[in-house]
């Protein structure tokens, strides 16, 4: 049996106006990033703005149907610990130019027959989901969703940093630094501009 599902942009996959103004509050300037960890994947980004506030970066689960989920992030203004995994310092960040918020789409089609032979269990209607642009969606998707997934800061000098949530590793978090297990890849995503 096959199911199609379309999630609107305008559900809970998007960050909410709270969301949305915490977000705008890093054009305030920061010069400090708190990275937190579990295991070997970062977990949560917590920017320190020139005024103190925080502003924290973590993912959240959405089931979208049967077997189909998808990792948008949310934001809010508490720190997760006092002990992170590493403070980064930053120099260029006082002055903001924009800040995006970065759109994924993550779509799941039927499981090829040599998808299934790498797989255990019962693979009848087994599915293979992907991610990338609304563009690349296939015709024979069976759901689709798109969500914000990240952000992208670029400062007046025109270096940007970046955070979004991981394809490959559930609940963690890609940055645009040495410190993530993921390559953050700009071009991936899809870009709203926020401010």
């Amino acid at each position: 049996m096959s199911m199609y599902y379309q999630v609107s942009t305008k559900t809970s996959l998007e960050i909410d106006k709270k969301e949305k103004d915490l977000l705008k509050n890093l054009k305030k300037g920061f010069n400090k990033i708190k990275i937190y960890k579990s295991k070997d994947d970062i977990t949560v980004v917590t920017f320190v703005l020139n005024d103190n506030s925080l502003v924290t970066i973590n993912t959240r689960d959405e089931i979208v149907d049967d077997r189909f989920e998808v990792i948008p992030i949310s934001v809010s203004d508490t720190l997760i610990s006092s002990k992170p995994f590493k403070t980064l310092e930053l120099n260029g960040f006082n002055n903001i130019k924009s800040i995006n918020v970065l759109l994924n789409t993550e779509w799941s089609i039927p499981s090829s027959d040599e998808g299934k032979r790498q797989m255990l269990g019962n693979t009848e209607n087994a599915t293979t989901q992907f991610c990338g642009l609304r563009s690349e969606i296939p015709a024979n998707s069976l759901n689709h969703a798109t969500f914000h997934a990240g952000i992208e800061i670029l400062n007046e000098g025109g270096v940007v940093f970046g955070v979004v949530s991981a394809s490959k590793q559930l609940y963690s978090l890609a940055v645009s630094c040495e410190e993530s297990n993921e390559q953050f890849i700009v071009e991936n995503y899809e870009r709203i501009l926020l401010c």
